[in-house]
């Protein structure tokens, strides 16, 4: 496996961890407290379990038939679930995204060299998940300190 690989596999986990340490600090209540735009910390939570769980049926759809488009309009995308996601449970919203983060963090590990060549990081999906991870937990740290 290459350096690259490894970094970005390495930097998944961590973020992960991070998500994992973070969250088990947060109380239900602050679970549910109100955040910009009528998001609230739970939201934002099933938000990256949603994104995570794309990628993965993503991978898998590629892994059977080979890298294809797959559009999306993130914002309208976000905007419609967001009502969804509100209605999550807060812990369960946090027990979705630590199981969806570990198993993408798994497919992205186990990609095959020529499956890993074939996609074009960022362009469907970014295999570096710390990325969008990282923004919003930067976001959710710096409204809870």
């Amino acid at each position: 496996m290459d350096r690259t690989r490894t970094d970005r596999d390495e930097r998944n986990a961590a973020s992960l961890a991070r998500m994992r340490s973070f969250v088990e600090r947060l109380t239900d209540e602050d679970l549910g407290r109100p955040l910009a735009n009528g998001w609230t910390a739970a939201a934002d939570i099933a938000h990256l379990a949603f994104w995570d769980r794309r990628a993965s049926v993503i991978l898998d759809r590629w892994a059977r038939v080979g890298v294809s488009p797959s559009g999306a309009d993130y914002d309208a995308i976000n905007d419609a679930m967001l009502p969804q996601w509100l209605l999550i449970p807060p812990r369960a919203a946090v027990a979705d995204a630590l199981a969806a983060g570990e198993e993408i963090n798994g497919k992205i590990a186990a990609l095959t060299d020529d499956l890993a060549a074939a996609i074009k990081d960022g362009e469907v999906i970014r295999l570096d998940r710390s990325l969008h991870r990282a923004d919003h937990l930067d976001e959710l740290e710096r409204s809870f300190s």
